[in-house]
């Protein structure tokens, strides 16, 4: 009876992630092609923090839910995770150093800026680039593993 009712608990516990993770997808997803198509809806001020664009706190929300997405996709006692767990500091600070990059809260970049815009870019890339590959490298070693223990049996 016990192991009937871990085995549920389980399945219960399962099914709620992946509704999690398609929702964390479809969020992601959505900001995209807002910020692909440049939705005039990003431009208008956040009601809560009227000092914060919404394509701002959208695209930070979006750069956090990417990190949190992938440790949730990479099983517990994986080494991986810990490659991962910069790019998530680095995604939840995103909208603090991107002010202090700027010097304003709209990320507009003029001469005055200490950095460029391709720098910004490119840090804000790579955030993402890391949790990417780290997922990627993770499925692959996890693959190689497969058919090693296939080839041993």
């Amino acid at each position: 009876m016990l192991r009937v009712v871990e085995s549920l608990a389980a399945n219960y516990i399962q099914d709620k992630m992946m509704y999690y993770r398609v929702g964390l997808t479809v969020f992601i997803l959505l900001v995209s092609y807002l910020l692909i198509t440049g939705h005039w809806l990003l431009e208008t001020d956040t009601p809560i923090f009227s000092f914060l664009p919404l394509g701002n706190l959208l695209t930070w929300l979006a750069l956090v839910s990417i990190q949190v997405l992938i440790l949730s996709l990479i099983k517990k006692p994986s080494k991986m995770r810990y490659l991962i767990y910069p790019s998530l500091s680095f995604a939840i600070l995103w909208v603090p150093l991107s002010v202090l990059l700027t010097g304003n809260f709209k990320n507009n970049f003029s001469s005055e800026t200490p950095i460029s815009f391709e720098t910004w870019l490119l840090l804000t890339g790579c955030s993402i680039l890391v949790s990417v590959m780290s997922l990627l490298s993770y499925y692959f070693l996890t693959v190689v593993r497969y058919w090693k223990q296939k080839k041993a049996a």
